[in-house]
């Protein structure tokens, strides 16, 4: 796999067609334990990106906001 995004490797792999048809094996995506893991390690850095956004965001925004004119 090496540096291959592992959300890449389940999609290409349930729409790559095989014998069962393209639609049957989407629907084996959720019956594989290797699929689960990426989409629960995606979701996980999804919630830790947002959250680092916010902590550094929010401050940021907020006292630009509240600066004199002339900084703006």
């Amino acid at each position: 796999m090496g540096s291959r995004n592992p959300l890449y490797i389940v999609v290409f792999r349930a729409a790559s067609r095989g014998p069962r048809g393209p639609a049957l094996r989407l629907s084996g995506i959720f019956a594989d334990a290797f699929s689960w893991r990426v989409i629960g390690k995606t979701f996980r850095i999804t919630v830790m990106v947002k959250l680092v956004c916010l902590l550094i965001g929010y401050p940021v925004a907020f006292a630009l906001a509240r600066a004199r004119l002339w900084f703006r």
